[in-house]
């Protein structure tokens, strides 16, 4: 699989990850973040965010509500069924 993405200034983004979403703030993409999971509490403005659950239980109903163009979570944590309903709404 192709796990490469792009994210550009019209992105809508989900983390699924604090770690992930510090990341993404660094890289200069923080107002791109429509979404997050609970562990996302840094920068302080995650916290305004709409919460899409944790990071090892979350439904893609939450994720696709906010019409995410790119989520971003570690392979481990985001469970195959997740996976395959995002990859089938056509989100990368």
């Amino acid at each position: 699989a192709d796990n490469k993405v792009l994210l550009e200034e019209n992105s809508r983004v989900v983390t699924l990850n604090g770690s992930l979403t510090e990341a993404v703030c660094l890289f200069g993409f923080e107002a791109q973040i429509v979404g997050t999971d609970v562990t996302s509490t840094f920068p302080e403005s995650m916290n305004k965010l709409p919460k899409v659950g944790h990071n090892r239980s979350i439904s893609a109903e939450g994720i696709l509500s906010l019409q995410p163009t790119v989520v971003i979570g570690f392979t481990g944590e985001v469970s195959a069924e997740l996976s395959a309903q995002l990859q089938q709404a056509g989100i990368g």
